[in-house]
């Protein structure tokens, strides 16, 4: 009996030896299962953390990209708006001068026309003083050849004319 209990405790042993073998080799098993998921679960945190960093980066690059953007528009505005009270200005002042050349052209057509009539009333004072001296000369002629008739001495006709 004890031969036989003996084996049957031997392969009752046995049993138990081939069940934990086998539960540890299961064990073992989803151990090794377990590592590789958690090796890959680290890897995709790693990448998540990696991605989540360019991300960030991206978007604080994006950020920069923009407020550069919005400084470059601000400045462009800035120049725009200067330009463009330049250019009023310059409107302006181009009114300014156009009114100003227009007023000096009015001035000399009138100084034209009041040298015009200068000249003509020179002009007709000259031709009025050449058409008195005519007559006074023609008067002296005649009142010289009326003297003549009376046959005056030169030396009385002399006096008569200072």
């Amino acid at each position: 009996m004890t031969d036989a209990r003996e084996r049957e405790n031997a392969a009752q042993a046995l049993e138990a030896k081939q069940i934990a073998d086998a539960k540890q080799k299961e064990m073992k098993q989803a151990l090794d299962e377990s590592e590789k998921r958690s090796e890959a679960l680290t890897r995709e945190l790693a990448s998540v953390r990696e991605n989540d960093v360019v991300a960030r980066n991206l978007a604080a690059a994006r950020e920069r990209d923009v407020a550069q953007a919005l400084e470059a528009k601000q400045i462009t505005d800035a120049k725009q708006k200067e330009l463009k009270q330049a250019l009023d200005e310059s409107e302006k002042r181009s009114e300014a001068l156009t009114r100003e050349l227009a007023s000096v052209r009015e001035k000399d057509v009138a100084t034209r026309n009041l040298a015009a009539a200068r000249e003509r009333d020179v002009a007709q004072a000259l031709e009025a003083k050449q058409i008195t001296d005519a007559k006074q000369k023609e008067m002296k002629q005649r009142s010289t050849k009326v003297r003549k008739g009376r046959r005056r001495s030169p030396v009385s006709l002399r006096r008569s004319r200072e």
